[in-house]
């Protein structure tokens, strides 16, 4: 696992055929976009955190971003866990309706952001929230990562780093290069939940052509 900047900086030096590894702050900023561009591009496993919100007594509606510091508005919540049982959520505009069950439910408001409950919050509940953190820009090579990132994740991010360097000094066909390898590794790479098999599930095939557990039979008709 990847938990600083400093074995990317080191991997992409050397794919570049830099006699040292570059650790500048022009660098860490091609490194910090490129953790941005990467996680931007799928709701990754290793991006989830759980928190326990603070409660006050009465108030039903929490800032997740100020509960919360890493906490990712564009990617929202997962699930939210009330005593260790799992709450279920309503649309925001069924907040205010009276028909709903006495249970506790959750809804989020339209900014992603503010998480609020139905049922009164007496203040002495535990009320876990597992969400989508952020990464926080680092400025040094050694600085701790919000999470570690997987190494295979860690390729596509010296890939677009290195696409990065390129464009930088206008190298165009060296560039074009590491942004089409950039989109290979994206697309080889796959959350870990879809790679599981699925028991007792029949296995679709998309096109024929490209399965290949496909036999020929010959008989007399």
């Amino acid at each position: 696992m990847i938990t600083t900047a400093a074995p990317v900086l080191t991997e992409l030096s050397q794919m570049l055929n830099e006699l040292t590894t570059d650790t500048g702050s022009k660098r860490l900023g091609y490194f910090n976009r490129s953790v941005k561009k990467v996680l931007s591009m799928k709701k990754w496993g290793f991006e989830k955190r759980t928190g326990t919100l603070t409660l006050t007594a009465s108030v039903q509606t929490y800032d997740l971003a100020v509960q919360f510091s890493d906490y990712n508005p564009l990617k929202g919540v997962i699930s939210v866990w009330l005593g260790g049982a799992k709450i279920d959520s309503i649309d925001y505009d069924e907040k205010a309706d009276v028909s709903e069950p006495a249970s506790q439910r959750f809804y989020l408001d339209p900014d992603n952001q503010t998480i609020g409950f139905r049922k009164d919050i007496v203040g002495d509940e535990v009320i876990e929230v597992v969400y989508y953190a952020i990464h926080t820009y680092v400025s040094t090579s050694a600085e701790a990562l919000t999470f570690s990132i997987p190494d295979e994740i860690g390729i596509a991010i010296v890939l677009y780093m290195k696409y990065l360097v390129h464009e930088g000094k206008r190298q165009r066909y060296d560039s074009r290069n590491a942004l089409l390898d950039f989109k290979d590794s994206i697309d080889e790479l796959r959350p870990m939940a879809a790679t599981k098999k699925i028991k007792d599930r029949p296995r679709t095939v998309g096109n024929i052509f490209r399965y290949n557990r496909v036999r020929r039979v010959y008989g007399t008709h």
